[in-house]
């Protein structure tokens, strides 16, 4: 008779561990799959902002390469082929 309710005893316990940790499992199961949604969004998001970047950056190249070649033309209209270096030396400085 005690031997009856010492294996009962044992399974009852038996049980409730295997019940626990089925229910421990499936916590972190459920918090691993919320933590690998937020580095999803995370990724995204940096995503987002990198191409927002990007964009402003090729916005900014239009403008600073116009103003650039502007400059480098309004250069070249004082500077001919004939001009001696001390005459560029000169126009160089006037135009800084």
């Amino acid at each position: 008779m005690q031997t009856i309710i010492i294996i009962a005893l044992v399974i009852v316990i038996l049980a409730i561990w295997i019940s626990s940790v089925r229910r421990k499992l499936a916590v972190m199961e459920e918090t691993a799959d919320n933590n690998m949604n937020q580095i999803g969004v995370q990724l995204s998001s940096r995503f987002d902002a990198l191409l927002a970047l990007l964009e402003l950056t090729k916005g900014y190249f239009e403008i600073e390469s116009a103003a650039l070649i502007e400059g480098i033309k309004s250069r070249r209209s004082f500077i001919n082929a004939q001009s001696t270096p001390d005459a560029v030396l000169k126009q160089e400085s006037v135009i800084s």
